[in-house]
């Protein structure tokens, strides 16, 4: 027993330590995002776009699960608008409850309303629940992103929790800046393979 809960304190300080090396980074990250102006913001935004459309993963998705940008993140909005035609377009719903997310389809862009987070999401009224399985293809979002595939977010847990019940293939887009040598991991933690950047493809 003293055992057992001498390693149980040594993975608490070890998780503990962890945590505390993903916040400094994922402060880091975030103030450099901040600090980047609307025009590069956008022109890099726009690089993203036309090699997300132009991959050839993408192009054979035809259920896509995409991610409404915010606070500085890389804007797909204009992707997102094009693939309603033609491709089917799911988008998140977040709760108020960390880590709980579903995801709603949508048919056109009113379907959208802010949520508690000031984000956009699909309106429940009119759109359906859509099951993660039947995913072809899912555009994830990032703070940062190791040269491994290890992600850090904004530390809630949604994706991690929502990744393991899909089969769907995975791209974390993100500006170049945002890709970094190392960032630790937990057990929960899901890495994703292929990373966009305003730069190029990264499979990892």
């Amino acid at each position: 027993m003293q055992l057992k809960k001498y390693l149980a304190i040594l993975v608490h300080k070890n998780s503990s330590k962890i945590r505390q090396e993903k916040q400094s980074i994922r402060t880091k990250l975030l103030k450099k995002r901040e600090s980047i102006s609307k025009k590069e913001q956008k022109e890099k935004s726009q690089k993203i776009c036309e090699l997300l459309k132009n991959s050839s993963i993408f192009q054979k998705a035809k259920k896509i699960m995409f991610f409404v940008p915010t606070k500085n993140e890389v804007d797909i909005f204009p992707v997102i608008k094009e693939s309603l035609e033609g491709k089917e377009v799911f988008l998140p719903c977040l709760t108020a409850k960390e880590g709980i997310m579903t995801v709603r389809k949508i048919t056109k862009i009113n379907q959208l309303k802010k949520n508690t987070f000031n984000i956009y999401e699909p309106c429940n009224q009119q759109c359906e629940l859509a099951d993660p399985k039947n995913f072809d293809l899912i555009i994830v979002p990032a703070v940062g992103m190791d040269k491994k595939g290890n992600r850090i977010g904004f530390g809630k847990g949604y994706y991690d929790q929502f990744l393991p019940k899909t089969t769907a293939k995975t791209i974390a887009v993100i500006f170049s800046y945002q890709l970094i040598d190392k960032i630790p991991t937990e057990k929960h933690d899901i890495a994703i393979k292929t990373v966009l950047t305003e730069d190029r493809l990264h499979h990892f």
